[in-house]
């Protein structure tokens, strides 16, 4: 489906009417980012609930039940801060799976770019 549509809204057989165009390429990427979570959302909940059995010293029985425990836990440490620097690693190691569902390595979206100096 996502050639399809990249077909009609790049190229040789493009469209020629800009919205159009405009609106297959929305629906390339809607369709790619399906297809990666297709390719790797079950590895990146499982890599999620791993992280978890670390850090709670038992793996969730599933994705929403981890959330809910890690939310639970969060706010259970949320005074003292005793387990910010391994929150910090855990969150990192999240955002950057979460980014790869964005689409494959190389792609516009999940590449990401340095953020330009203003010195």
């Amino acid at each position: 489906m996502a050639t399809v549509l990249k077909s009609l809204s790049v190229g040789d057989g493009a469209v020629d009417d800009e919205f159009l165009k405009y609106r297959l390429r929305a629906l390339f990427r809607e369709a790619r980012h399906a297809a990666r979570a297709i390719e790797i959302g079950d590895q990146v909940s499982n890599d999620d609930l791993d992280d978890l059995h670390q850090l709670l010293g038992h793996r969730p029985a599933d994705w929403f039940t981890g959330e809910a425990e890690l939310e639970a836990f969060v706010l259970a440490d949320a005074e003292t801060g005793t387990y910010d620097e391994e929150l910090l690693v855990l969150f990192h190691k999240r955002n950057l799976r979460a980014h790869q569902l964005l689409g494959p390595p190389g792609s516009a979206m999940a590449t990401h770019l340095p953020i330009q100096t203003f010195r």
